[in-house]
């Protein structure tokens, strides 16, 4: 066994243990989003991070992880090729998704940060809906 195989082996053992508290993190956030502390642009922003998270993680442990241990070879050879493009579609997609949203917390934090008087009219203009 290689280092490399060690690590890729903690990582997941990682991955394993928080994922349930992630989820659990974001039920919370879900539950108690009218709050007026959690009622904010940024909070709705790291949800939407959350999810990408999760599912970045559930595609890595699926796609990726499970195809390379050999557990259940059957299932890939079954799926073909199409299990490479769905984990490739789902990591792009979720990938994007964070990357997106990284973005947006930093434009929110430094809007409230650096221009705090326009703070609220930039994320009301930001995240209207428009119809």
């Amino acid at each position: 066994m290689t280092l490399i195989d060690i690590l890729q082996t903690i990582s997941n053992f990682f991955m394993l243990v928080t994922l349930p508290i992630y989820i659990l993190f974001l039920i919370t956030l879900r539950i108690f989003r009218h709050d007026e502390t959690l009622n904010s642009a940024f909070f709705k922003l790291m949800f939407s991070i959350g999810i990408a998270d999760v599912g970045m993680i559930i595609v890595i442990m699926l796609g990726n992880t499970l195809a390379e241990s050999g557990w259940t070879p059957e299932v890939y050879i079954f799926i073909g090729s199409l299990s490479a493009r769905l984990s490739n579609v789902g990591l792009f997609g979720f990938g994007y998704a964070q990357n997106f949203g990284v973005f947006f917390v930093a434009i929110n934090r430094y809007t409230a940060y650096m221009r705090p008087m326009k703070h609220n009219k930039v994320v009301e203009w930001f995240f209207s809906v428009r119809g």
